[in-house]
């Protein structure tokens, strides 16, 4: 097939142009009427849906169990919902970058079938490499998170045991401590004044950031946030997750040190071997005409 430059840039254009003009249709994007309509009467009854309804819905029972069978995985699940944010955040400016890398390649190759690769590729790194770096934010947050846990709990007891109450503490934590758990100091402050008691209100904030092995502290809030021996029971909590650190920094330091010992094991053994194999083969080969 002939490369022509300008006849490749001007169906890739055509193609987007188009594709970004059809999005922006009222007729083409808005639901029908029956849609519409169907939604108020019965909007969980499968008699109300399309078809293409329909087919969302087997599509979505049939693929269920592997979605549960993934988000049992927390590294995966994590994987997942970086990788919906990035999804999400689509926009005009990946058809740009693609269109550019589709010029350059075109330009520098000469090639149709290779710029049009290079053009679809390239937005496809920008999302798995943009995905990454979700995740790895999101990894940084929770980390910090849960090593800024023990200081969250003794600051929180230290203010309710001055007299304040366990809101009027959670309010008075982002004025006076600039860290992690600032921004959800407040967002458990707010849970409770939308009526939830503080262990509640710690359960939904800690859900949404997708923290675990927080059970025993949302159980002592939901049980004890009125009871005067809360302060203590909050720093017996701060203790044992101190403990809980430190027996996991010992773990991670011992793992390291043993990994350590891996390339010098295999350093000391492979010369060696080398050693006892040359004269080895070397009787085999006189004994056996090997």
């Amino acid at each position: 097939m002939e490369f022509s430059l300008v006849r490749t840039l001007s169906v890739a254009g055509c193609l987007v142009g188009s594709i970004l003009v059809l999005s922006h249709v009222k007729a083409l994007t808005r639901r029908s009427r029956y849609e519409r309509v169907a939604e108020f009467f019965l909007p969980k009854a499968p008699s109300s849906l399309d078809p293409i309804t329909h087919l969302k819905s087997y599509q979505g029972k049939l693929l269920r169990p592997v979605f549960e069978k993934l988000s049992k995985d927390a590294k995966l699940s994590s994987l997942s919902l970086a990788f919906r944010k990035a999804v999400g955040g689509l926009n005009v400016q990946y058809a740009a970058i693609g269109l550019a890398v589709l010029a350059l390649v075109a330009i520098i190759t000469k090639s149709a079938t290779s710029a049009l690769f290079a053009g679809i590729l390239s937005p496809l790194l920008l999302l798995v490499l943009k995905s990454l770096r979700i995740y790895q934010d999101e990894s940084a947050r929770i980390r910090e998170l849960k090593d800024g846990l023990p200081l969250y709990i003794e600051q929180i007891s230290s203010f309710v045991a001055s007299g304040l109450s366990i809101q009027s503490a959670l309010d008075r934590y982002p004025k006076t401590i600039k860290g992690p758990w600032s921004v959800p100091s407040l967002r458990i402050s707010a849970e409770i004044r939308r009526g939830a008691n503080p262990g509640r209100a710690m359960g939904l904030v800690v859900a949404q950031y997708r923290l675990d092995d927080f059970g025993h502290l949302i159980r002592l809030l939901e049980a004890n946030y009125s009871s005067p021996e809360l302060p203590a029971l909050l720093d017996e909590q701060s203790r044992s997750l101190r403990r809980r650190q430190q027996l996991e920094l010992t773990e991670k330091l011992s793992k390291r040190a043993q990994a350590v010992w891996i390339p010098v094991s295999v350093a000391a053994l492979v010369p060696g071997i080398i050693f006892v194999m040359i004269p080895f083969v070397s009787a085999l080969h006189a004994f056996g005409g090997i």
